[in-house]
């Protein structure tokens, strides 16, 4: 079957989402379903995804299936419920601190979360941590991105989840927020922000993700991951029968017409823009069931010829779908990106946030109609933290210990450099703006991130377990199927 391309033209996205009409009008779209809770979270999940929702429902069901595997992965696909909750009026969480008026309009990371947090090569040769996905990327509050990467580490904190009071995952969002605070207080606008590398100071967790990427970039196992090589060709590894895996599966598809015609216009405009670098296309992949909350989007792999006549510099890049920002992050403000800016939105972010002046070569964006894509160097110098490891290496007594503390004050200190480093929305450096704002009661907004943290992380994993009863996500997709 044809891929079903969903024309986005001449749409603009809607400019304001008003939480309040939500909740009192959302819940009939989900169907049948036992409580009010439910159904606000199927209205939303089905919002979010709407533009996937109509080009492929099933895609969608997919993702949502795949999020209530595990709580962790339905906290990172539920990042539009965490933003509506945190600035609901009933709540009471207004910010606590100093002047916040500036520090409203900061640059975010979009979705700050431990997976989030990952290494790159920089064009000196360092490797450095670095936030690596901004998908979602744009201007606005900051504090509400502190509580959202609070709130992740607070997410592993099983055993205090199941006990309804993370206790542990409490102590890890004040050493986020302590962190932060540290890092912009710290900060003098005559000297250069520090970066992040490996030395040292990223504790044993870091330090093993560091030993990795270090080890399986040079060793290039990308390409062995993903290709082979036959005689002197290298092609793709493609799943063998990819029909019997459910839709969520990980695995390399061969693509359709659509999208290797998609892909062959996209080489064809690298190869003109730069034909010394670009080799030869020597095979299109699509990539099926990576990420979370992007899972339903299209991906695929450009395998390219390298500089010489042998295999060994062959190279991928990876080409990601971009759907429109969401709202949710500045509830305040309108949006004026339209469809087919989203990919210039996102590396203009990447660019702006991370502490190298480069850290990926191939970074691009690229559009086709309304379509918008990212492009990057697919290379295992770019690892990421995966929660599993850490909740593994942050077990018992190592709960509450050095590295686990350092872990996260090491987030929430690369947090604020980013968020340093980028302009405000009205131009000028954010320095100024987060310094004021933190000028104040220190405990007062430490107190107040582990509040918010806390309870973030208590409603997202009941509604976690609410929604992993078999049929329960899928029957959020119920309404689209039948379209």
């Amino acid at each position: 079957m044809s891929h079903r391309w969903y024309s986005v033209a001449g749409m603009k996205r809607r400019t304001s989402i008003s939480t309040a009409l939500l909740l009192a009008f959302g819940f009939a779209s989900c169907g049948e379903l036992p409580d009010a809770r439910e159904a606000w979270v199927c209205n939303a999940l089905s919002e979010d995804n709407e533009l996937m929702l109509g080009r492929d429902a099933e895609r969608v069901e997919a993702k949502l299936q795949a999020m209530t595997e595990d709580p962790y992965l339905w906290f990172r696909g539920t990042a539009g419920l965490f933003y509506r909750e945190v600035v609901w009026p009933s709540n009471g969480w207004s910010f606590a601190g100093g002047s916040e008026a500036a520090a409203s309009d900061v640059q975010l990371v979009g979705d700050a979360h431990i997976e989030n947090i990952g290494t790159y090569l920089d064009e000196a040769g360092s490797l450095r941590a670095e936030y690596n996905d901004f998908d979602a990327a744009g201007f606005g509050a900051f504090w509400l991105e502190v509580w959202r990467l609070a709130t992740s580490f607070v997410m592993l904190d099983r055993a205090g989840l199941d006990a309804a009071d993370p206790a542990t995952g409490r102590a890890w969002a004040g050493w986020v927020a302590e962190g932060y605070i540290d890092a912009v207080l710290e900060a003098d606008a005559a000297s250069p922000l520090p970066t992040v590398v490996d030395n040292g100071r990223g504790g044993a967790i870091l330090g093993a993700l560091f030993a990795k990427a270090e080890r399986k970039g040079a060793e290039r196992d990308e390409l062995a991951d993903e290709t082979i090589v036959s005689g002197d060709t290298r092609k793709f590894r493609y799943a063998a029968y990819p029909e019997r895996q459910p839709k969520g599966s990980d695995l390399l598809l061969v693509p359709t017409d659509d999208e290797l015609a998609l892909a062959e216009r996209l080489y064809a405009d690298l190869s003109a823009s730069d034909p010394t670098r670009t080799g030869a296309l020597l095979g299109v992949a699509r990539r099926q069931g990576a990420g979370v909350a992007s899972m339903p989007n299209l991906r695929f792999y450009l395998l390219l010829d390298g500089e010489t006549t042998g295999r060994e510099d062959d190279l991928i890049l990876e080409v990601k779908e971009l759907l429109d920002r969401p709202l949710w992050l500045d509830p305040r403000h309108g949006d004026d990106w339209v469809a087919s800016e989203q990919g210039a939105r996102v590396v203009a972010a990447q660019l702006a946030l991370q502490g190298a002046p480069l850290t990926d070569g191939w970074l691009g964006s690229w559009r086709d109609g309304q379509m918008a894509f990212r492009l990057r160097h697919y290379t295992d110098y770019q690892a990421g933290l995966d929660h599993a490891d850490v909740q593994e290496a942050l077990q018992g007594a190592a709960a509450l210990a050095p590295n686990a503390e350092r872990l996260a004050r090491i987030a929430g200190q690369l947090l604020a450099l980013s968020h340093l480093r980028a302009p405000l929305r009205t131009g000028g450096s954010s320095l100024p703006a987060l310094q004021r704002a933190l000028a104040g009661d220190r405990q007062a907004f430490v107190a107040q991130v582990q509040e918010v943290a806390s309870e973030m992380g208590r409603r997202t994993y009941d509604d976690f377990r609410r929604f992993r009863e078999e049929g329960r996500a899928s029957s959020c997709v119920d309404p689209w199927r039948a379209r």
